[in-house]
């Protein structure tokens, strides 16, 4: 077989393939709902030597349909030059990032408003942070940021991300994708398929079925008081990064608190006898 003809043939399966691709997502079209909203440019994160990672400074992008903006320091808050006086420096995840909702709605916010100008809060979440990069941001940016407290605030998935969360990030083809902005600049395409959100959700459906995976293990033992060896453990790491902030405060003459922010199924109800907290 000539090379016209193998160039030819692999022609026709690319488009054979890419013809039955899109002939599924229109019948997906027809009887799938809508992926969730998502608006570009998708929030935008750069490679840090102490961090592992931050936001993108001086960015302008959304968080689903949420317009997110970040200052000079990477943060998604305002020049912090215009925030004279006390400050409450407030570090975490995805939740306190305020990933989905406005700057105004994160409860980052919601706290400063309910002072009544007597503090400004700070806003230093980052989207899957872990604790240990929570405590790394203080220990290296505390003195700049001079706060007068702090809250760290603490969400039940912390603990699975501290302790799987590094594995997950170092991974080889995840490392690459994340430090050439790869990931980006993908998840337009899955936001917007039917046919790939289908697929997720059949995929985490059947992992569920299958014993689950071990973020949906942790979550499920801290609803229901099954112990679950690995999360113990965790716990245990995390204690020591709750240390390292409450150590890292001391030094800048501020106070610390944790906040523990409950798991949904805790505040409706679904799981009254929940132990987290």
């Amino acid at each position: 077989m000539g090379r016209r003809s193998r160039i030819r043939r692999w022609a026709r399966w690319g488009l054979g393939i890419a013809g039955g691709l899109l002939g599924l997502e229109v019948v997906a079209a027809l009887w799938l709902p809508a992926p969730w909203p998502d608006r570009t440019p998708l929030v935008a994160v750069e490679p840090d030597p102490a961090l592992g990672y931050r936001l993108v400074p001086a960015q302008a992008s959304f968080t689903y349909q949420a317009e997110v903006h970040t200052n000079a320091e990477g943060l998604r808050e305002r020049p912090l030059e215009r925030l004279p006086g006390p400050r409450v420096l407030v570090l975490g995840g995805s939740e306190t990032f305020g990933k989905g909702v406005a700057a105004a709605e994160t409860f980052a916010r919601r706290v400063e408003a309910s002072l009544h100008g007597g503090a400004h809060t700070v806003n230093a979440g980052v989207p899957d942070w872990s604790l240990g990069q929570s405590a790394a941001f203080l220990e290296q940016r505390g003195a700049a940021l001079s706060p007068t407290g702090v809250v760290l605030a603490l969400y039940w998935d912390d603990l699975f991300t501290g302790a799987a969360g590094a594995a997950r990030e170092e991974w080889g083809p995840r490392r690459w994708a994340r430090d050439l902005g790869v990931l980006p600049r993908l998840a337009p395409l899955y936001t917007r398929s039917r046919l790939l959100m289908a697929g997720r959700n059949a995929a985490k459906a059947a992992s569920r079925r299958l014993g689950g995976t071990a973020w949906y293990r942790w979550r499920e033992a801290l609803l229901t008081g099954v112990q679950e060896p690995d999360l113990e453990l965790a716990w245990a790491r995390a204690q020591v990064d709750l240390q390292r902030v409450a150590d890292a405060s001391a030094a800048l003459g501020a106070w610390a608190v944790v906040l523990i922010l409950p798991i949904e199924e805790q505040v409706v109800g679904e799981y009254p006898q929940a132990s987290f907290q």
